[in-house]
């Protein structure tokens, strides 16, 4: 009895871990306790970091619109669990690191233990007046501490969608994760910085809990970005109007 209490308990906090991250319990082939615990990677992607020398507003608040477009981008597979935006922040507040918005590999580690999280991404972006962009990405293991891969992309600020999901590709790589879904040609490439700056500030009007602004700016997004362009995100800017009662 006393050891079937115990197994009772351990499920328990199994359940309240995966909870916490908005995930089921997974349910597949039983064990000796009739079920499994899923053992997919979970990764976190950390709002990215400004190298631009420009530092105005549109410029910073892309570090979180990045963030977003990288971390759906790894999380197309089903082999992967991504950490949502809402428990990513609301652990980051905890630890006092929203105001800098800057943490160090240590720190990044030490938020994926508080995650359960087994990787953790974080990188800069450099956005040239010209529009030449750069943007980089580095891997930890949680359980390690150590760097697991370190990449970047380049290109033009044009086509910024497509150098993140080209990031996104290579860090799955890199990693070793399942792979990302095939880019389709003619479907990738398509959105820009102006798209993803709209979105990006809807989405820090969010992490502030400013609805009345974040719903106009989701719309405009929407208006703005094409159709075959962002397209996760636009589902997710349909959900989040929806959610406010379609701004009204």
């Amino acid at each position: 009895m006393r050891q079937t209490a115990t197994v009772a308990r351990r499920l328990t906090l199994i359940s309240a871990a995966f909870a916490a991250l908005g995930m089921p319990l997974a349910v597949g082939a039983q064990g000796s306790s009739g079920t499994t615990q899923d053992r997919r990677p979970v990764v976190a992607v950390l709002d990215y970091i400004n190298a631009s020398m420009s530092t105005d507003a549109d410029y910073k608040v892309l570090s979180k619109g990045i963030a977003t477009v990288l971390a759906s981008r790894l999380g197309e597979t089903d082999g992967v669990r991504v950490v949502t935006r809402e428990k990513l922040q609301e652990i980051v507040a905890e630890q006092t690191l929203g105001t800098s918005g800057r943490v160090d590999a240590s720190q990044a580690v030490q938020l994926g233990k508080l995650l359960n999280a087994h990787h953790m991404i974080y990188g800069t972006y450099l956005v040239q007046p010209n529009g030449d962009t750069r943007i980089t990405a580095s891997a930890y293991s949680v359980e390690t501490s150590e760097m697991e891969y370190s990449t970047q992309v380049r290109g033009s600020a044009d086509k910024l969608q497509d150098l993140i999901d080209q990031l996104g590709d290579k860090l799955a790589t890199g990693m070793k994760l399942p792979a990302t879904r095939a880019r389709q040609v003619g479907s990738a490439g398509t959105g820009g910085l102006g798209e993803l700056v709209i979105l990006s500030k809807a989405i820090d009007a969010d992490d502030r809990k400013a609805s009345a602004e974040a719903v106009p700016l989701y719309k405009m997004f929407l208006a703005k970005a094409q159709q075959t362009a962002y397209f996760a995100q636009r589902r997710m800017a349909e959900d989040r109007i929806k959610q406010n009662g379609g701004g009204e």
